[in-house]
């Protein structure tokens, strides 16, 4: 389901860019990554294919294709890799493993099947206005359940540009918005309070701003607000209110 959709977002928007590195000034095109994904080896159908942002998120996208094409379960992560054994004897039909501290701090594994991740992206989509047609830019980590849902997911299932930075600080994002196109632009609550005391958001560009990953204190929100009228949206919390405790790490529940 996921791949067929990726292929009508090929065909619809082949040679229009899909990655914008903003510091190179180098781009590539849907039809680029497609080129990239079928040089790769495909995998047996159901195999556990680990993706890191080690080696940036342009190579996690081609990775999250892969997976797709060949029927895998993605298991999206950021320093160390999962326990895969863990992950033994997964019900048919997960497509990808998603793992989260909660609000317990102990880490946890939330399945989902194709299905429900079209619903989540679907559900993010129609209440954020993703079809307005400005780029994500991308400062957030895409292995993150918050960086997957708001920057791949677009990306690859409707064809929303993906401009990256080199780093979040406030030299980096100026050379963003100094390409005057609004974007939309997920972060975590700190680097809202950096980019407002680097007085960075005054007249800045963004189309939507959207913050989770920790709490949003509605002091900084105000704060945002009152000195450049950027209103920020509050999506801490999303995962954490749909978790269901996994006493047994080795035994992971399907929700």
């Amino acid at each position: 389901m996921l791949f067929e959709l990726w292929q009508n977002t090929l065909r619809r928007s082949a040679d229009e860019v899909a990655w914008l590195d903003v510091a190179r000034r180098v781009h590539l095109t849907f039809r680029d990554l497609d080129d990239r994904v079928k040089r790769r080896a495909p995998n047996a159908r159901g195999t556990l294919i680990p993706a890191s942002t080690r080696e940036g998120a342009l190579e996690f996208a081609i990775q999250t294709l892969c997976a797709w094409r060949d029927a895998g379960v993605l298991i999206p992560y950021e320093s160390q890799c999962p326990n895969l054994a863990e992950l033994e004897g997964l019900p048919e039909g997960i497509a990808h493993v998603k793992l989260t501290s909660g609000s317990t701090g102990h880490s946890r594994f939330i399945l989902f099947r194709e299905e429900q991740l079209l619903a989540d992206f679907q559900n993010i989509r129609s209440t954020m206005g993703f079809d307005a047609p400005h780029p994500n830019l991308g400062v957030i980590s895409v292995a993150h359940s918050y960086g997957f849902s708001h920057l791949i997911l677009p990306l690859l299932l409707m064809g929303k540009p993906l401009w990256h930075v080199a780093n979040p600080l406030p030299e980096s994002m100026r050379s963003a918005f100094a390409r005057g196109q609004p974007l939309f632009l997920p972060a975590v609550p700190a680097m809202w309070r950096a980019w407002s005391l680097a007085g960075l958001l005054k007249d800045a560009p963004i189309h939507l701003a959207m913050s989770a990953g920790a709490p949003l204190h509605l002091e900084l929100e105000a704060e945002v607000y009152d000195g450049c009228g950027l209103k920020i949206h509050n999506f801490y919390g999303a995962s954490e209110l749909s978790l269901i405790h996994i006493s047994e790490p080795t035994r992971p529940r399907l929700i």
